[in-house]
């Protein structure tokens, strides 16, 4: 990330502490750009936090062409790795005055050493964006973020957010950019929104950029920030619901924004329902679509799930949203769900992924559309097919659970010609057991039936002309 910016943008990166030592480095060209090194302990383990260095990088190469002892031959050096670049920082040596660069060795003659003190964030100056991508620089204004200051956040602001958008995909500038937002004010945070509104998709896509904009699309609570939102989202819906980062913003989107600014995502989800649908992520958007939608949304949206539904039950992924769709029970939807699958009844059934759909189907029809599934079911064409197939047969067995008397009669009917055809397959005998035991069920059922009527009925005693005699009941005393 640190490639991004010029060494031009930040030639003012230092902040020196008197105008004599900048008159010193002035001049000195150097290739590399310049990285800020922060408190640490010198070779003694005594305190120099009262001293910062500003250090030019060295590349790999150079530093391991160049020894300690080279360098100070009676100090050793201390290195500071930074970012996971290869960098280091010579110690000053004792005595050596602060002002002049003690480094004589060619291979490192362009790594000058200025002392400064970033003591305070107006002394990063110039600096912030570039500093906030090391780990220590990072902490250094999150910490400065913590405090609140007026003045030391409008500084901030000002330096970070030209290069938002590049930050929000940095390591440590997204943790900067994130608590940024956390104490910016409304129209503070709108520019920043305006700055990244077109980054916003590649943002939302890389690792931690989805972590940055999702974390922002929770503060976001006026219509200003949901418009700046929706100018940078608008069009990449769906790029962005297939996409394993991106999916996280737009769910972020959908339980954060409510109607009328989500409308733009409910527009794209329609227009390409089968395309989201059919993608693992994009099934999972469209169950949580349904569920954060307003009446008028969700109308929308059903309907051209409707429409696809004998594409998409036969998807991997696509077939979970019909059953979602299916589990949500409403009458007018389940109707239309089904007669759309009844003109395929027999080769959805034979089909992994809508073979499931048809038994939800089976489950949750009304007798009457139930009656239709079983129908094309019991279609002797299509019997024989159904049998050997290793799902069909499923559908088969939650037919036979669920039939009334009458049904379960017409599909013994149907099936037993042919059940000779899978008399040696593990599933038909599965089906075999359950016509069976369905066929005794159904005898013992009329057999307790029976055993309740009795079977010799003791007429009441009458006297000689016919009339009735009166029962007495003796009691116990007597």
């Amino acid at each position: 990330m640190m490639s991004q910016y010029s060494h031009n943008s930040y030639a003012s990166v230092a902040a020196f502490p008197s105008s004599e030592s900048a008159s010193v480095h002035q001049d000195r060209s150097c290739s590399d750009m310049t990285t800020v090194t922060y408190p640490s302990m010198d070779a003694y383990g005594s305190d120099v936090s009262s001293h910062y260095s500003m250090y030019q990088s060295v590349s790999t190469q150079q530093m391991k062409s160049v020894s300690p002892l080279e360098v100070y031959p009676n100090e050793a050096t201390t290195a500071m790795p930074m970012a996971g670049k290869s960098s280091g920082k010579v110690k000053m040596s004792p005595g050596q005055d602060d002002d002049e660069c003690p480094l004589d060795n060619p291979a490192i003659a362009d790594m000058c050493t200025v002392v400064y003190d970033p003591t305070t964030i107006a002394s990063l100056q110039g600096s912030i964006a570039h500093a906030v991508q090391e780990q220590m620089g990072s902490q250094f204004v999150r910490v400065a973020l913590q405090n609140k200051d007026a003045h030391d956040v409008s500084l901030i602001f000002q330096e970070i957010r030209p290069h938002a958008g590049i930050l929000m995909c940095d390591t440590f500038g997204s943790l900067v950019v994130q608590q940024l937002f956390d104490v910016l004010e409304t129209s503070e945070r709108i520019l920043i929104w305006q700055e990244i509104a077109g980054d916003l998709p590649s943002i939302a896509m890389h690792m931690h950029g989805t972590r940055t904009l999702q974390k922002i699309v929770d503060l976001v609570d006026t219509p200003e920030e949901a418009e700046a939102l929706q100018l940078g989202l608008k069009g990449n819906i769906a790029p962005l619901v297939r996409d394993p980062n991106g999916t996280h913003v737009i769910q972020r989107c959908l339980s954060r924004l409510s109607y009328p600014s989500n409308q733009f995502i409910y527009d794209e989800l329609t227009h390409q329902t089968s395309i989201v649908a059919t993608n693992r992520q994009g099934c999972c958007i469209i169950q949580r679509a349904l569920d954060a939608a307003s009446d008028t949304q969700k109308h929308g949206l059903v309907t051209e799930i409707i429409r696809k539904t004998v594409q998409l039950v036969q998807d991997p992924f696509g077939n979970y949203v019909i059953q979602y769709v299916l589990d949500m029970n409403k009458h007018y939807v389940n109707v239309n769900i089904i007669r759309q699958l009844l003109p395929s009844v027999p080769d959805l059934a034979c089909n992994k992924f809508s073979s499931n759909v048809v038994e939800k189907c089976l489950k949750l029809a009304t007798p009457d559309l139930q009656q239709l599934i079983l129908d094309e079911l019991c279609n002797p064409a299509v019997v024989p097919q159904l049998l050997q197939d290793s799902y069909a047969n499923y559908v088969l067995q939650t037919a036979l659970n669920l039939a009334n008397p009458d049904q379960h009669a017409q599909l013994c009917s149907a099936t037993q010609p042919f059940m000779h055809l899978i008399r040696n397959s593990p599933y038909g005998k599965k089906l075999e057991v359950r016509l069976t035991r369905r066929r005794k069920q159904g005898r013992s059922s009329r057999n307790n039936s029976m055993s309740a009527i009795p079977r010799e009925i003791t007429p009441f005693p009458t006297a000689p002309g016919g009339a009735l005699v009166e029962s007495k009941t003796h009691s116990p005393s007597q």
